[in-house]
């Protein structure tokens, strides 16, 4: 319609307000209806199901039949309308709107539909007449509201289709709910409906011409009124459903297309024209190989790489690309910003390049044909490495206790390979130049970690010597030249003596220190043990706290043994360090093994058995027995304290006698250095080199003073041993004024008057030194002959107290407890045990001096006292037979004892005719036996046998056998330090074991022997002692004998590596695992990140 008042175009918005909610109203209905009907189809197919249990066919007809109701009522009675009122689809015109106006409004009947028709009638407003009356019945019309027509409350009559079904649901849900799992078994089918209408195909691509084996996308426009919701592609018989994005435009894509097709559409019924597809091709490269031709100097095979574009090769390789290509007519190559050129085609391959790198460089290849080219064209990068110089990182550990060696550690590497790796030293006051040693690498790594121990010795250092030193890698590069990498120089400076003999000093005291804290513990220990036993025996019964006192006991108990074991390393650490410069004399060392071997004799594993066997008579509640064990356990314990305190004064007996040692020898050198300084000075002229010389008294003045204190120090340490030392203070006075007079003459010029002073004082030096060793050996005789006086009470105290022992045994038997007798015979017991208590104390105070007393011979001693003063202990209870059985015990251990000390006796006297004039020193060698061990026990094993038949009284049978008990104890010694020789070798792990079995066996006759109980199977566990001893000693002499067995020089000192060193074996250990397993066809670039890898995860 044209333009028209402004009344008539309100006349046309009433007919379109009309018109909307005209069809409000119908969806309005047609949800009430549809509802209605689909909720009631839905109960009816529910219904039949829920009674029928129909089979599948009939579900799906039931699924089938609502889906059908289901989409008509949806898309007739409320798509529809909704399609009408978004005017999706055309709505009724004007001209039926104004007819069902006129029918409802009897005023308006025809007016409003003529007025319409006049309207459409009336073009470009030709006729003034018509156009007037259009005026004139739009005037009478727009008082009436149109959309009153229409009234939704009469839409109310609908409801009776719907509220029916849908109360049914909520009734049936509520009584019934399994009723609607019937509608499971119905859902398995969907229908869709699509309204055919009449449009038109129409292709929006410009041409059907597609890249073979790319994607090709077919573009799909529809144009008409009506349009279908879905549109298939057809092509080679199969159907594909087009993808939309909206209701008009489509589009398919044929994926990696590989031949020409033809197709056609499909939609709502209707078919299109057919379309062909042509193809066309773009140049392609099929596949390419690189050779590599590496520079000569690598040693390194040419290599060829399938389809590998991005490169990584050393500098100067040469590289060839050769390519096979399709469709292809010309292909270019560009590097970096350079200007593209052609590629050759060649007579075998279609394209083929060469080309040297000496830079890293992004390449490209460009290919082109009359139809098409590259989109993109294909990018690589060479990575071209220069070879660069070895790299190392450095770690070291300097040994600073024993300067024995310097442990140097890390990593080197180098991007092409390694050729040479050295140890470069020198010692800074002797040598201008550098030595080196090769230090062991792998050359077939790029990068591996390393360690290398400088052993100290070997360099010939000697105190006050500086070590300079750096290692230097080297790498394999043939076209610049080898190029190496060093460290910076470092530096190893050994100590002054001085500054030695401090060290020695803090690192005895100490040990000192050690001993003094363990001594303490000890007594400590001792104190809790009464205290703990003393307590149980005043309680009834055991309680919770009691085994916690005991637990406490086991662990103060460990911590002694761990204290032992650390004071143990203690003193072999000291004695490494005293014997680090100059070996100790045989005597220091044999003593310093005793002291070992008294320390191994302390940490006695029965102890923690018994205190084991303690908690579990506590946890049984067995109060007698435990307090039994309790008693058992302090008496062993009895002189623990004793035994430490003895240990620590031996300690600084030998290390009074060594730092006298080291001051006689120190000052004969040093007499040595003071005579030759007095030959040059007497020569020299030259005041220039006066001042050299006066320099080097200087020196001597101070090395004489460092001696001069190391005797305050001796003299000090005698003090608290209450022994006499002679310092020779005089003398010493004597030599520092002959030393102080030289430099003063050397002043003055008068150097032959300051060599009388020097060869003056070298003269007293010498003398002092001699002086200081006789006194020394004087008073170590006179402390011998003392010890020897005292031994000597002592084993005739022993014969006293073992025969009135003996006696004092003998009339107990022949008497009752009611017997007068009785109490003087107690009387005489109880003065025994006083006997055997100052018996027990010499000995002790004996055996802080003399080192030959061997521990077993305390823990006689302390036996013996055990067994004394239990026997007091059972007769004050009237238990005579257990009374006369300690006293035989405590006899049979006097016995022992005098057995034991009259051995140690005579090797005191040998010590003494030893010391002698003319006695000679050091020709027997005492650590080898005369005969076999196995002989030896063959003879031991027939005196065993003859006990029987010798006719023998009591007292001698008991005599023998500790006689014997004795040299199986012996025997057992010599068994247990064969075994401690050959700790670590293969022979000991050969028959280690054995050797600890005989040992065993040999402990376990001991005690049979000492206990009198000669028994068949004593004479058969000695005879397997024999034989397995036997087959030791052929076995040494075998491997003694084996013609492959070499001579291995000594060493002087030999040390487990620290834990810091030992990381860098087992990095080592890696890198070697790591070479077996890396191809060896890796290229230098790949063989780097492989190593780097391993080192990363290990």
């Amino acid at each position: 319609m044209k333009n028209y008042s402004k009344e008539f175009n309100q006349l046309i918005d009433q007919i379109s307000e009309y018109k909307n909610k005209y069809y409000k109203n119908l969806l309005i209905k047609g949800l009430l209806i549809g509802l209605g009907l689909i909720l009631g189809v839905f109960v009816v197919i529910n219904f039949i199901e829920y009674f029928g249990r129909l089979g599948s066919t009939f579900r799906a007809i039931l699924l089938i039949s609502f889906l059908a109701v289901s989409a008509y009522t949806l898309f007739f009675m409320i798509l529809k309308p909704v399609f009408f009122l978004f005017k999706i689809q055309a709505p009724i015109s004007d001209a039926e709107a104004a007819d069902q106006i006129g029918k409802f409004f009897p005023n308006i009947k025809d007016k409003l539909l003529n007025t319409i028709q006049l309207a459409s009638g009336n073009v470009d407003n030709a006729n003034a007449l018509i156009e007037a009356s259009i005026a004139q019945k739009t005037k009478e019309l727009k008082l009436v509201k149109f959309a009153d027509a229409i009234n939704f409350k009469e839409n109310k009559k609908y409801l009776k289709y719907a509220l029916p079904p849908l109360v049914a649901i909520i009734f049936i849900s509520a009584i019934a709910p399994s009723f609607f799992k019937s509608t499971e078994r119905i859902v398995n089918f969907q229908k869709k409906f699509a309204i055919p209408a009449p449009f038109q195909f129409q292709i929006i691509n410009k041409n059907l011409k597609a890249i073979k084996n790319e994607d090709f996308t077919i573009k799909l426009n529809l144009n008409g009124n009506s349009l279908p919701e879905e549109v298939f592609l057809v092509s080679n018989g199969r159907k594909y459903k087009m993808n939309s994005s909206d209701l008009r435009n489509y589009e398919h894509v044929f994926s990696k297309i590989q031949e020409g097709t033809s197709f056609h559409f499909e939609a709502g019924g209707f078919s299109s024209d057919t379309y062909d597809i042509n193809l066309i091709s773009r140049p392609l490269i099929n596949s390419f190989t690189v050779s590599l031709d590496y520079p000569g100097y690598l040693n390194k095979a040419s290599e060829e790489f399938e389809n590998v574009g991005n490169l990584i090769v050393p500098e100067g390789t040469t590289v060839e690309w050769k390519f096979k290509t399709s469709d292809t007519d010309s292909l270019k190559m560009k590097f970096n910003d350079e200007k593209p050129f052609n590629v050759k085609k060649s007579i075998f391959t279609d394209f083929s390049v060469l080309k040297k790198m000496k830079v890293s460089s992004n390449y490209q290849m460009l290919l082109q044909n009359k139809n098409a080219v590259n989109p993109e064209a294909m990018s690589y990068f060479i990575n071209v490495i220069p070879d660069k110089h070895p790299q190392i990182n450095l770690e070291q550990i300097k040994d600073t206790t024993l300067y024995n060696y310097i442990g140097i550690g890390g990593t080197i590497s180098d991007d092409y390979g390694i050729s040479d790796f050295r140890f470069f030293y020198r010692i800074k006051a002797k040598n201008k130049t550098f030595s080196s040693t090769p230090i062991p690498f792998n050359k077939s790594s790029l990068s591996q970690t390393f360690f290398y121990q400088v052993n100290i010795n070997s360099l010939g250092l000697e105190k006050s010597d500086d070590l300079e030193y750096y290692i230097q890698v080297t790498d394999n590069d043939g076209v610049n030249g080898h190029k190496s990498t060093k460290t910076t120089i470092m530096s190893f400076g050994m100590p002054t003596a001085r500054e030695f003999d401090k060290e020695v000093d803090k690192q005895i005291e100490k040990t000192e220190d050690k001993f003094d804290d363990i001594y303490q513990k000890t007594k400590q220990f001792k104190r809790a043990l009464e205290n703990l036993e003393s307590e149980l025996r005043k309680k009834k019964e055991l309680d919770f706290q009691d085994k916690k006192e005991i637990e406490e006991l086991t662990r103060k108990k460990d911590e002694l043994l761990n204290d032992i074991k650390e004071l143990q390393k203690q003193l072999q650490d000291l004695q490494d360090k005293q014997n680090r410069f100059e070996q100790q004399s045989p005597e220091m060392q044999q003593k310093m093994e005793m002291l070992q071997k008294m320390l191994n004799e302390l940490m006695n594993s029965e102890d923690n058995k018994m205190l084991e066997d303690l908690k579990k008579l506590m946890d049984q509640q067995n109060n007698d027995k435990t307090i039994d064990k309790l008693s058992d356990f302090k008496k062993n314990q009895r002189n623990l304290d004793k035994d430490i305190d003895r240990t620590m004064k031996l300690f600084k007996n030998m290390q009074l006698k060594q730092k006298v040692n080291e001051v006689v020898k120190d000052l004969e050198k040093l007499a040595e250095k003071q005579e030759q300084l007095s030959e040059k000075t007497e020569k020299e002229n030259n005041p220039s080199k006066t001042e050299e010389l006066k320099k080097e008294q200087e020196k001597l003045n101070k090395e004489f003073d460092d001696k001069r204190e190391k005797l305050k120090d001796a003299e000090k340490l005698s003090k608290e041993l209450k022994k006499d030392l002679d310092t020779q203070k005089e003398k010493q006075e004597e030599i520092s004024e002959d030393q102080k007079k030289s430099q003063k003459e050397m002043d003055q010029k008068d150097n032959k008057a300051a060599s009388k002073s020097q060869k003056k004082a070298s003269k007293s030096m010498r003398n002092m030194a001699g002086q200081l060793a006789e006194a020394m050996q004087d008073a170590e005789m006179k402390q011998l002959d003392i010890d020897m006086d005292a031994l000597r009470d002592i084993l005739e105290n022993l014969v006293k107290i073992s025969l009135d022992q003996e006696k004092v045994m003998k009339n107990f038997k022949n008497i009752s407890v009611s017997d007068p007798k009785f109490i003087a015979l107690s009387q005489e017991q109880l003065k025994i045990s006083d006997d055997a208590k100052v018996i027990e104390d010499s000995l002790y105070s004996l055996a802080k001096t003399v080192m030959q007393i061997e521990a077993f011979v305390t823990k006689e001693v302390t036996s013996m006292k055990n067994n004394i003063d239990e026997s007091v202990s059972f007769i004050r209870e009237r238990k005579l037979p257990q009374a006369a059985s300690k006293q035989q015990f405590s006899m049979t251990s006097m016995n022992n004892l005098a057995l034991m000390l009259s051995e140690t006796f005579k090797q005191m006297q040998q010590m003494m005719a030893m010391s002698k004039p003319g006695s000679g020193k050091g020709g027997k060698n005492g650590n080898a036996p005369s005969e076999g061990l196995g002989e030896q026990q063959q003879e031991l094993n027939k005196k065993i046998q003859g006990l029987g038949s010798q006719g023998m009284s009591g007292k001698q049978m008991s005599e023998e056998l500790a006689k014997i008990a004795n040299e199986q104890a012996r025997l057992r010694k010599q068994i247990k330090e064969l075994q401690d020789q050959m700790n670590g070798t293969e022979m000991g792990k050969k028959i280690g074991d054995n050797l600890q079995n005989i040992q065993k066996k040999m402990d376990d006759s001991e005690n049979d022997l000492v206990n009198k109980r000669i028994s068949p199977e004593l004479i058969r566990r000695q005879k397997e002692i024999e034989t397995r001893l036997l087959e030791a000693e052929k076995a040494i002499k075998e491997q003694e004998l084996d013609p492959k067995r070499k001579s291995n020089t000594g060493v002087s000192f030999s040390r487990v590596s620290p834990p810091d060193l030992e990381k860098f074996k087992k990095e080592k250990e890696k890198q070697v695992e790591l070479l077996r397993t890396t191809p060896p066809n890796f290229t230098p670039f790949y063989k780097k990140q492989t190593d780097n890898y391993f080192k990363k995860i290990n």
